[in-house]
């Protein structure tokens, strides 16, 4: 009776043991439940930045137009230490610009803008008085040429620009006076060298040079009236018509002085030769020599193509010339007649003693 208990209890204890086990695995799943998952963070907006893009281009492009007026000005030859600090700060914000680093390129190119402000303010006072200085000059040296009355029109123009200059120039507009300053400078030189084209004009025209060049004097006409035409729109191409204009004259006086160089050294080659046949080195050695030596030097500018002082030079040796033939001829007739009269005397005393001869009888048979 007993086995049969204990088998009984045996089979009870292996059926039990499986749901115990799947009791406590239960029991201990239960006590270590995983932590529920933490919430995802939530993204931050970037924080904006104090200096936009915008403002940072429009100050780099202000910073950049002033230094390049500046430059344009040469004002870093006018107040060379404040342009050489005022361009350093454009480097430096410019590279932070470059590093887009606006936070620190802002107020770098805030400090360039005023300081290229400042050596503008400063180097425009001395450039408007040095331009205006430069405008009396001109006008100057356009007054001795003759300007007022051979280029009355741009006199007139230049005067105008002046006054403008001087009234801007008062109202401390200084950036304005020195460009009104330069114009009226730039309009008296005009004037100057219209006035020279034509001075030079008229003395081809005086001494009939045209001809010896007529190419480049119809061109030099013409360029002197493009300088006219030229000259409201466009007046540094007028200038440079000027320009070519008085070579082109300079060319035709310097074919006219040639030309006559050498024709006047045919007369004098022709009366070097006749004081050479008569003698004049021998019976007047010093104007000889004093005419020879003015032909050498004719000849020597000539050669040199200094043609305007050597055709005088020809026309003064062949005076010299004419003079040293003039009194070699005179020496020259005087010692004919002292020998003609001589041989008049010896053939006067042969006769007379032929005549003593017979007399006395001691004539030769």
């Amino acid at each position: 009776m007993s086995n049969d208990n204990n088998k009984i209890l045996e089979v009870l204890v292996k059926r039990l043991i499986p749901i115990l086990a799947i009791g406590v695995l239960l029991a201990a799943g239960c006590a270590t439940k995983p932590p529920a998952p933490e919430p995802e963070p939530v993204p931050q907006p970037a924080p904006t930045p104090s200096v936009s893009q915008a403002e940072a281009d429009a100050l780099l492009a202000e910073a950049t137009a002033l230094r390049k007026k500046a430059f344009d000005l040469k004002l870093f030859e006018v107040v060379a230490d404040d342009y050489k600090a005022a361009d350093a700060k454009y480097v430096e914000g410019k590279t932070a610009y470059d590093a887009k680093d606006n936070e620190k390129a802002a107020p770098v190119l805030k400090e360039t803008i005023a300081a290229f402000k400042d050596v503008l303010a400063k180097g425009a006072g001395i450039l408007a008085a040095e331009n205006r200085k430069r405008a009396d000059e001109m006008k100057a040296l356009a007054v001795k040429e003759g300007a007022p009355e051979t280029a009355a029109e741009r006199m007139a123009q230049g005067d105008a620009a002046y006054a403008a200059g001087a009234s801007l120039s008062e109202a401390k507009k200084d950036e304005e006076a020195l460009v009104a300053f330069e114009k009226a400078r730039q309009t008296y030189e005009a004037a100057y060298k219209k006035a020279r084209a034509l001075g030079i004009r008229d003395s081809i025209e005086e001494k009939d040079f045209a001809r010896y060049d007529a190419g480049n004097f119809k061109l030099a006409d013409e360029k002197l009236a493009e300088s006219d035409a030229l000259f409201a729109t466009n007046p540094d191409g007028a200038l440079d018509a000027l320009d070519e204009a008085t070579l082109r004259y300079n060319l035709v006086v310097q074919k006219g002085w040639q030309t006559y160089a050498v024709e006047r050294k045919a007369p004098a080659d022709d009366a070097k030769r006749r004081s050479e046949e008569i003698k004049a080195q021998v019976a007047v050695k010093e104007k000889y020599a004093e005419a020879l030596a003015v032909y050498n030097n004719a000849s020597a500018l000539l050669a040199g193509g200094n043609y305007q002082e050597a055709g005088p030079e020809f026309d003064r040796s062949a005076e010299l010339f004419e003079e040293a033939y003039a009194e070699a001829q005179v020496k020259r007739d005087a010692a004919l007649a002292a020998l003609a009269e001589a041989e008049a005397r010896t053939q006067e005393s042969e006769s007379k003693a032929r005549s003593g001869d017979e007399i006395l009888g001691t004539a030769e048979e």
